[in-house]
């Protein structure tokens, strides 16, 4: 019963963006690829904090190719982690399906 009350189709009051990103979050938290990945991103927005400006808040920045490569990195880390953001939106589909099927009694086939 908790996993039919547990679904996006149930909690009716929370937009779908936020039910996504708190799922996601709870999800990959503790998972150390993506933990490895942000603590690189944190380790040269240190380094960097002007690629992090730039970044979150769209202030202008002049380049050098020591920022030039941290900001290609960043990018590349970015990527890595979208990737395993969007496979765990794939399982959660997954997991909202059959919560749906299940709710309406069509896993008895």
């Amino acid at each position: 019963m908790d996993k039919v009350l547990d679904s996006f189709m149930n909690e009716t009051n929370n937009l779908f963006s936020e039910f996504i990103g708190k799922r996601i979050r709870k999800n990959l938290e503790n998972r150390e690829d993506y933990l490895e990945l942000k603590t690189k991103r944190n380790k040269i927005y240190e380094e960097f904090p002007g690629i992090r400006n730039f970044i979150e808040d769209g202030e202008p920045m002049n380049f050098g190719q020591k920022e030039a490569d941290a900001f290609y990195e960043i990018v590349s880390i970015s990527e890595e982690m979208r990737n395993l953001e969007t496979r765990e939106v794939f399982k959660l589909g997954a997991k909202e399906a059959y919560i749906f099927f299940e709710e309406q009694d069509m896993l008895n086939i």
